[in-house]
């Protein structure tokens, strides 16, 4: 049986910007693996990355991603597939009026991509795309079986301010959603445990249509592009300026409120006031009202000169997971309000040298990934000094507890957080390879009994 993977991005968006942008350059890396995984099943899978151009003076766009997705998908096999949707625009992501002449163009392909009788996996996108779900609900050709990938929605990041753009995505969102409830041939795939549960009480989604699709990384992306390349310190100092030899805090993402980084910051000043470590904060800003307000914030609270540690706002896209490979890092910092699945766990997990460790906020899909004590810490995000307190602990211990905590951690990943793994197990179990899928559900697929 084929199975049609639809990745639906915008050109050379990298994950500050769009958690999806690196997510793509994971499938294209994975989808060997996820091709073998799936072949003695009788499942062929074909890839297609469907993107929007972003003009080259985005602050969203990056040369590197857009030309490394295309020498990925060459490699893989994947095909590209560029979308007209009419009108341009430097931030797609926050243009309302361009969404549904692009999810027009996006369903276009689609329908031309996808056999009616194949099962159609669409992979996780920014909201802009959730306006498909409607028109794929009404296509006479949508006849077959589609699962629609979530990594997050409007509703975990708004903002309680409760700000225009904020309503505006969780309207669209919701249209989308109640859409896939309407029919009996869209489900929604939940990347964590978490988001499942999210979906159900959130957003009232039934039971019976939300099905596990647990994401993860590619190791084989972050080996090939970063842990084989040699740490350019000199670039690095220039960068986050001298260390000094202390131990260096890491925490990065975009400058938006459900981030955390003005939270990262509380921690920051209190480890610098107390000379154990050196922080380095890396909040990419969007060009957004929130992101300006974020902004203003760390640098209002953070209040450290630069020999104490460094906030950085405008930097290049890879030197978070260069500072990941320092010798001298020994926290990642994920301090988020809200999150289903973050990266950033299992990234570090993978890119540090075998000394570092992951703290991260007790909410979301974080509580997943991190276990308390055994491969990496949990705090409260309303007591950010008890992260403190973590990081005060982890200064003071010693290598080889760090480095157990680190193996067990790198370890977690690689049995839970693989891609091409995971993908793979969950198209199985909703093709029929599970006792729950119902014999009418493989007869309409025409799988064997």
């Amino acid at each position: 049986m084929r199975v049609t993977a639809i990745y639906l991005t915008f050109d050379g968006v990298d994950s500050f910007y769009c958690g999806v942008g690196a997510l793509a350059q994971y499938y294209l890396c994975d989808l060997g693996m996820l091709r073998h995984e799936l072949a003695p099943f009788g499942l062929e899978l074909d890839l297609h990355i469907c993107y929007s151009r972003v003009g080259r003076d985005s602050p969203f766009f990056s040369d590197v991603i857009a030309a490394r997705s295309r020498r990925l998908a060459a490699a893989a096999g994947a095909s590209l597939h560029e979308l007209d949707p009419g009108e341009s625009t430097a931030n797609p992501f926050g243009t309302r009026s361009t969404w549904p002449a692009l999810c027009e163009a996006a369903v276009e392909r689609v329908e031309r991509i996808a056999r009616p009788d194949s099962f159609l996996l669409v992979l996780p996108n920014d909201t802009p795309f959730a306006g498909m779900l409607p028109m794929l609900a009404q296509s006479p050709r949508s006849r077959r079986r589609v699962v629609w990938l979530l990594q997050s929605t409007a509703k975990l990041w708004a903002h309680p301010e409760h700000l225009p753009l904020d309503a505006e995505r969780v309207d669209w969102e919701r249209s989308g959603i109640a859409a896939a409830a309407s029919t009996d041939d869209i489900f929604l795939g939940s990347t964590s445990d978490y988001m499942a549960a999210h979906l159900r009480s959130e957003w009232s989604v039934p039971d019976d249509i939300v099905v596990n699709y647990r994401q993860g990384i590619s190791p084989d992306y972050l080996q090939r592009f970063f842990a084989t390349t040699p740490v350019d310190h000199e670039k690095i100092a220039a960068l986050i300026g001298d260390t000094r030899g202390r131990s260096i805090l890491l925490s990065f993402g975009r400058a938006a409120w459900y981030k955390g980084l003005d939270l990262a910051c509380n921690v920051a000043a209190e480890v610098a006031e107390r000379g154990l470590m050196y922080p380095v904060i890396c909040a990419a800003d969007y060009g957004t009202p929130d992101s300006q307000r974020v902004i203003e914030s760390l640098r209002h609270t953070f209040g450290l000169e630069d020999d104490r540690g460094r906030i950085l706002t405008d930097f290049p896209f890879d030197l978070p997971k260069q500072v990941m490979r320092h010798p001298d890092l020994r926290v990642v910092l994920v301090p988020s309000r809200r999150e289903n699945l973050s990266a950033i766990p299992s990234e570090a997990r993978i890119l540090t040298a075998g000394s570092a460790v992951v703290v991260a906020s007790a909410v979301g899909g974080l509580t997943e990934q991190v276990e308390h004590g055994a491969d990496g810490f949990l705090f409260d995000p309303e007591k950010p000094s008890s992260a403190a307190e973590i990081c005060t602990d982890i200064s003071a211990a010693p290598r080889s507890c760090l480095e157990s905590i680190a193996f067990a951690a790198r370890r977690r990943v690689m049995s839970d957080y693989v891609l091409g793994r995971n993908l793979a197990r969950s198209v199985r179990s909703t093709l029929g390879d599970c006792e729950e899928v119902s014999r009418n559900m493989r007869n309409e697929l025409h799988l064997a009994p």
